[in-house]
């Protein structure tokens, strides 16, 4: 799986790095009642796309934060790591 991000994971959360899997959580609510797609309505088409697109990628960070093994990962060497750690998971798998 390939992940695209605007910048930084724990910056789209607006978390500090070291942050407890509740400042996770808490950040994750609070990006969400920000850009969640029902409460833009009323923005125009360009800024809301920009606000589902920021959506998303709250959605996305907060999935891997919030698995501790995905967050050592990211905190160690970026999404890319993160990335290579989905791939030994899928082989782990088939393996098995």
């Amino acid at each position: 799986m390939s992940y695209q991000f605007s910048g930084d994971l724990f910056a789209i959360l607006e978390i500090p790095p070291d942050a407890s899997p509740a400042q996770i959580k808490k950040g994750y609510h609070v990006q969400c009642l920000k850009y969640h797609p029902d409460k833009l309505k009323k923005l125009p088409d360009r800024e809301r796309t920009a606000a589902e697109a920021r959506f998303a990628e709250v959605g996305t960070a907060y999935q891997l934060l919030r698995d501790d093994e995905r967050r050592e990962c990211y905190r160690l060497g970026g999404i890319r790591a993160v990335e290579n750690l989905e791939k030994y998971r899928f082989l782990d798998r088939l393996l098995r």
